[in-house]
Formats: C-alpha cells, sequence, structure tokens
C-alpha cells in the first residue's frame, strides 16, 4: 500500500509543469510496470551522488526531530513529523533532484559541443 502510494506520487510529480521532461518516459515505464511482487528480484538504476545528497538531508532532518524531541518534547517533535515534515522533505527531494538534473544537462550539452568541436 505504501509503495504504491509512493508509485502515485511519482507518477503524480512527473505530471508537474516543472518535471524534468527527459524523465517522462523512465517514469511511465516504472508506473507500467507496477509493484513487484513479495521476493521477487528488480532493478532500479539511481544517480548515486543524488542518492548521497538525499541521505545526507535525510539524516539533517532526522537530527533535526532529534533537537526538538530534546528540546520541546515528545508531543511536539510529532508534531512537527506528521505535518511540516513531509512538505520540508518533498521540497527537498525536488530542489535536489532539480539541482542534479541541471548540473547533468550541463554536463551533458558540454560533452555535445565538444563532440561538434572534434
Amino acid at each position: 500500500e505504501i509503495a504504491e502510494g509512493v508509485l502515485q506520487w511519482i507518477k503524480e510529480a512527473s505530471e508537474e509543469p516543472d518535471a524534468p521532461k527527459d524523465m517522462k518516459p523512465v517514469i511511465d515505464e516504472l508506473v507500467k510496470a507496477g509493484i513487484p511482487a513479495v521476493g521477487q528480484e528488480y532493478e532500479l538504476s539511481l544517480p548515486v551522488h543524488l542518492v548521497s545528497q538525499l541521505h545526507e538531508a535525510r539524516d539533517q532532518l532526522q537530527e533535526h526531530v532529534a533537537h526538538i524531541k530534546q528540546e520541546e518534547g515528545e508531543e511536539v517533535a510529532q508534531k512537527f513529523v506528521e505535518e511540516e515534515l513531509p512538505e520540508i522533505w518533498a521540497k527537498a527531494i525536488n530542489n535536489l533532484t532539480m539541482s542534479w538534473a541541471g548540473a547533468r544537462n550541463e554536463v551533458e550539452d558540454h560533452v555535445k559541443d565538444l563532440k561538434k568541436f572534434f
């Protein structure tokens, strides 16, 4: 159920006006394939630098939640996790992904220019 929700979220995100157009076919294929059965092996290729940045962002958010819990109590921390954290995390994912995609596109454009030159 959670995986289906994530897949739906990915599909909806790919339909946003600012979603990278080159990712649309990849996401469409992912959505079409659906959720693999339990125990079924699958391969999911992800850009290692983006994943590392997302892990770092996650770690920082977890530290922030721990700080809130320590300073303001469990109830305030839980409220933050339920009400504010999802939007913060979604924005972080979007910002990191868009930055990564922009850098990737810049490098690819540079490679194309060099190929034209030589």
